[in-house]
């Protein structure tokens, strides 16, 4: 019987044959396998019938065949197999050879005369539809008590639940019902029935008793400029471009109302898990105005569901899903709580009887679960007409609770939302953007602790079998080995940097980072650096041979020589290559450290690198097996990345980095930092290669930003149709230099704190002055606060604790963070410690009488508007207090600088293959740009430094947009010395940056939307003063193509 792997595969080379060509190469057939067909030139315009064949293969294929490898050695197997229906071009020379030759992806092959390549299609299309399998019943005792275990990391809790509570339980699961949301490929909005809507809501907003605003026309007007219609076409995803503070949230809501009267269910996603409360909000008051019948709710990931019931509660409120209980916890023998948001309503086992001996079993879900409020949320969510998601739960969410509609154990929300509705609204698309480039990345920690590790735990599972049912022996054992080299590799790694390796002063560390370096001391070419090491076929320099025997050692795990031994010997060789000044040139002790160091960290990550991407590719077997820890591991190698039709992305491989991270008092553990996938296209796919996968139709998607258009904003430019257009005005945007001497940015990380702290001293006179210039102006005495961002938390704590000692109580200082994390800060009172949700009702809270507001950048340029009671902004001013130049070497930004390239640089083609190969050595060719540069903006290639600067002015943009609201000027203070006082000063590179855009033909454009950002570049610069002329940035890093492609 044909497995889904071979199914999937012969599939892939029977729609190439039918599509493309009639003799296409693997590569051609690959593309439609690895979720990229928009590479093929004729997908837009194929039939529907040929789209549909693609789309189930993309549906059904099995994920280990996204690996390059994996699909060769599959085809090869099925074209030179006997009896096979396809032919390699030129096998008829092949005859003489026992086996057949490797294939690559640029080898042609066709049908063999004869064979029905219709009825094949076919046939593999019925055999690879095979929907993933319900989780199995549970055998529950008849009579008696139950009795269930939760398996914690310090042992194990038992619950026993009494025979009399048996009434109450739901043994079996009901599955939440799925109503499928009709095909609606055209949507309309006129603006006559939006201005109905406005008029009545601002009409009822005049009634204080109501809580909503009077702005509900002119925000229309100002959106919608003309008295027509807007249209909207499933299948394609639109834009809504506006500047901050004109209304796209408010008529956003309004054509959310609109098309729900209209008997459509609508999503809404918002940013955050508090956004989510307050769209939740605003709706419900809107709609008992307008449409009382209409039902609105809230869906997110059920970790939050206590937190975010956390605001109703403390009110007394009852109109909400988040009142639930524990009432597993009753029952614990222990009388134990369950932590809030970890209850274990899924992580259940329940004990029974296997060959005479104990076992015990998972089950699928708590027995209470249908009386839970967890379970409420996701009902009322599936049974609201307009439903507001965060944008992490949309993408990347899952829930396990029972639903119908077919579908395995674990289903993603994005499923079940593009199942059941219609029209998605998305507010700030590119904050959707930015957070798929962040759940692209993850983190595993990499430990021979079973309860640390999902890998150790794996190993302990498959260790002792000789064969598991459904899993080949080959790739068992490739298993087996692949979970022992990791733990071994990294094991010894970690011994070795306690006192023997000196670790690189970087924040990820990659295998090739150094190449450069160890080359250049060496004496030899880079490419020859994988011989040296002992795991490369390159030739290599007589006098090397004895460094790569010992480095040869670390291929393996043999007990003698030690490791210690084999780091002393290399030491011991590489000063007496330096004697005898056969290295590359003269070094001196520390340079010989360094390069003994990177030798070894070199070597030991590669093979802790091929060892993952063997369980990359074969752990999914092992997963298909029902093997426990298999399932677990996969979930950890592919993180909380979006469901995509590309998971691999353009460099269709995973992308691993390493971060040695301290633990405690020298404890220390080695993490992999993992990027795969295409987070652009993923988005861009939702409307209809996605929609199409789970739901069949083509759904609408329509997002709103003030900075979605933003050429060369790699984490925030996203490729969409323009929907509506309203341009920026002039005006109420400045930039400014605050005389400072303190250089915060391009600081050591050792010594950044105190830079930190030194600012806040320095600034302190600057701003007591300001302060009280701005109460003494009656234009900006009702806004008389500043907020000042910084890097970090730990900057802003920093900066806001020294602001606070200074000040002694004449200004108050808050500190506002995140809150994901607990509050340790002990140099703050706790009135002084805010989280970003206390800013929602800034002006009629408690805190509003902070004059100074202390916060990371990041999270506040998005953070929520700190307006007065009137809607206008509540801040006087914005203080960067860092120049905001990212680290290089973070793996987020480094995916969404090479998938913007790729997309921008790679067109569709009529051979799709070679689109494929050329879209893969593009990315590859960026990424090593990156790797191999030192880990600092000035020594990135062009191209990488103008997408940094270009991101950094979105997060500017975003963050004055804070200081903007209802027209508001703002000017936006630069306090760090690195800004005016460096090599490059921020007027050189915005000067830099407006020659490029105008190079790339975007500058008019890009004036037109961002109006009041342009003039402040501007004025910025021609207060600067003469700048240095672009030339000289040519040789701070190397050209863009000076790398190799793999």
């Amino acid at each position: 019987m044909s497995t889904l792997t071979e199914n999937a595969t012969a599939l892939a080379l029977g729609l190439a044959i039918k599509h493309i060509s009639k003799e296409p190469t693997l590569a051609d057939a690959e593309v439609f396998l690895v979720g990229r067909p928009h590479l093929w030139i004729g997908w837009e315009s194929a039939s529907e019938v040929a789209r549909e064949q693609i789309i189930t293969l993309i549906k059904y294929r099995p994920v280990d065949l996204n690996q390059t490898g994996r699909f060769l050695d599959e085809a090869r197997r099925i074209i030179f197999g006997a009896g096979s229906p396809f032919r390699a071009a030129g096998a008829d020379l092949l005859v003489s050879q026992e086996a057949p030759p490797p294939l690559t992806e640029t080898d042609v092959y066709c049908f063999q005369e004869g064979f029905d390549l219709d009825g094949l299609i076919e046939e593999k299309l019925c055999a690879i539809k095979v929907e993933p399998t319900a989780a199995s019943s549970t055998k529950w005792p008849v009579d008696g008590q139950i009795i269930l275990r939760e398996t914690q990391s310090d042992g194990y809790r038992t619950f026993v639940i009494p025979e009399a509570q048996r009434s109450r339980l739901a043994l079996n699961d009901t599955p939440l019902p799925l109503v499928e949301a009709a095909d609606v490929p055209k949507f309309a909005w006129e603006k006559a029935s939006l201005h109905e809507l406005a008029s009545a809501l601002d009409q009822a907003g005049r009634d204080p008793i109501n809580h909503l605003h009077q702005s509900h026309r002119s925000s229309l007007n100002s959106i919608v400029r003309n008295e027509g219609r807007v249209e909207a076409n499933a299948g394609n995803f639109y834009r809504v471009n506006a500047p901050t503070g004109t209304g796209k949230t408010v008529v956003m809501g309004l054509m959310g109302i609109h098309s729900a009267l209209q008997g459509h269910r609508v999503v809404i996603a918002v940013p955050n898990l508090t956004d989510v409360r307050n769209m939740v909000e605003a709706l419900k008051r809107s709609v008992r105005v307008v449409a009382p019948h209409l039902k609105i709710a809230p869906l997110h990931s059920q970790r939050r569901i206590a937190k975010a019931g956390d605001f109703y509660l403390a009110r007394g409120r009852e109109d909400h899903p988040y009142d639930y209980r524990c009432l597993l916890d009753a029952c614990a023998t222990d009388e134990s709580v369950s932590p809030r948001d970890e209850e274990p309503c899924f992580n259940l086992q329940i004990p029974g009887e296997r060959r005479g001996r104990e076992t015990y079993k998972r089950i699928h879900s708590c027995p209470f679960l249908n009386q839970c409020g967890k379970r409420t949320l996701l009902e009322q969510a599936l049974a609201a007409d307009i439903v507001v998601v965060n944008h992490h739960a949309l993408i990347s969410g899952t829930t396990r609770i029972a639903l119908g509609g077919g579908g395995g154990e674990s289903r993603s929300l994005l499923e079940l939302l593009l199942r059941t509705a219609s029209l998605f609204m998305v507010d700030e698309i590119d904050g959707l953007l930015l957070s798929a480039i962040d759940t692209s990345v993850f983190e595993l920690p990499l430990s021979n602790h079973i309860e640390h590790s999902s890998l150790a735990e794996l190993h302990m599972e498959i260790f002792g079998r000789d064969s598991i049912p459904d899993v080949d022996a080959p790739t068992l054992y490739r298993a087996q080995r692949g979970c022992n080299a990791v733990i071994l590799h990294t094991t010894r790694l970690l011994q070795l940097a306690l006192k023997h390796l000196k670790w690189p002063d970087r924040e990820t560390v990659w295998e090739r980072a150094e190449d450069q370096m160890i080359a250049d001391y060496l004496g030899v070419d880079p490419s020859v650096l994988d011989g040296v090491c002992g795991y490369g076929d390159q030739s290599i320099p007589p006098h090397l041979a004895p460094l790569q025997e010992l480095l040869q050692a670390f291929s393996h795990n043999d007990a003698l020589p030690s490791p210690m031994e084999v780091i002393v010997n290399i030491g011991d060789l590489l000063r007496n290559l330096a004697a005898r000044k056969q290295l590359g040139r003269k070094l001196n002790d520390d340079k010989l450290e360094k390069l003994k160091s990177s030798l070894v960290i070199r070597t030991g990550l590669h093979f802790i690198e091929t060892s993952l991407r063997t369980l990359y590719s074969d752990v999914p077997m092992l997963a298909r097996a029902k093997v426990a820890a298999a399932l677990r591991v996969q979930q950890d190698l592919s993180g909380s990345a979006p469901f995509s039709p590309t998971p691999l992305g353009p460099l269709q491989r995973v992308v691993y980095g390493f971060k040695r991270k301290l633990e405690g008092r020298d404890t220390w553990s080695l993490q992999v930092v993992a990027m795969s996938g295409d987070p652009h296209r993923t988005l861009q796919y939702l409307p209809n290669l996605t929609s199409k996968i789970h739901a069949g139709v083509n759904r609408t998607f329509i997002g709103f930003s003030a900075t979605a258009f933003f050429p060369g904003a790699s984490c925030f430019d996203l490729n969409a149709k323009t929907l509506i257009d309203v341009p920026d005005a002039k005006g109420n945007i400045r930039f400014e230099n605050v005389n400072v001497s303190v250089h915060v940015s391009g600081s050591p990380l050792d010594s950044r704190l105190l830079n930190v702290r030194d600012l806040g001293y320095e600034l302190w006179p600057w701003l007591t002055s300001h302060l009280a210039a701005l109460e003494q102006d009656a234009n900006t005495c009702h806004r008389a606060r500043l907020l000042l961002v910084t890097g970090s938390d730990a900057e802003a704590e920093q900066l806001a604790s020294t602001l606070h000692e200074i000040s002694a109580g004449q200004r108050k200082v808050a500190w506002i963070r995140g809150g994901k994390k607990a509050d340790r800060q002990e140099r703050l009172p706790l009135a002084n410690r805010l989280t970003y949700d206390d800013l929602v009702e800034f002006a009629d809270g408690p805190n509003a009488d902070v004059q100074l507001m202390v916060s990371s950048i990041y999270p506040m340029a998005r953070g929520h508007n700190i307006v007065t009671a009137d809607g206008k902004s509540a801040l006087g001013g914005v203080v960067v207090c860092v120049r905001p130049l990212p680290s290089s070497d973070q793996p987020g930004n480094n995916l969404a600088h090479l998938c913007y390239s790729v997309g921008e640089g790679v067109m569709a083609s009529a051979n799709p293959g070679l689109a494929l190969l050329a879209e893969r050595a593009m990315a590859n060719r960026i990424l090593n740009g990156i790797r191999l540069a030192p880990p600092y903006f000035y020594s990135q290639p062009k191209a990488i430094r103008f997408f940094t600067i270009m991101n950094v002015l979105v997060t500017l943009t975003q963050l004055v947009g804070r200081a903007r609201r209802g027209g508001t000027p703002v000017t936006c203070y630069l306090a760090d010395a690195a800004f005016f006082d460096s090599r490059y000063t921020w007027a050189m590179l915005l000067e830099r940056t407006i020659y490029k855009l105008k190079q790339d033909g975007h500058w008019s454009e890009f004036s037109t939307h961002h109006a009041g950002l342009v003039e402040a570049m501007t004025l910025y610069i021609e207060t600067s003063g003469p700048q240095s002329p672009a030339g000289p940035q040519e040789t701070e890093g190397l050209p863009d193509d000076d790398f190799p492609e793999d």
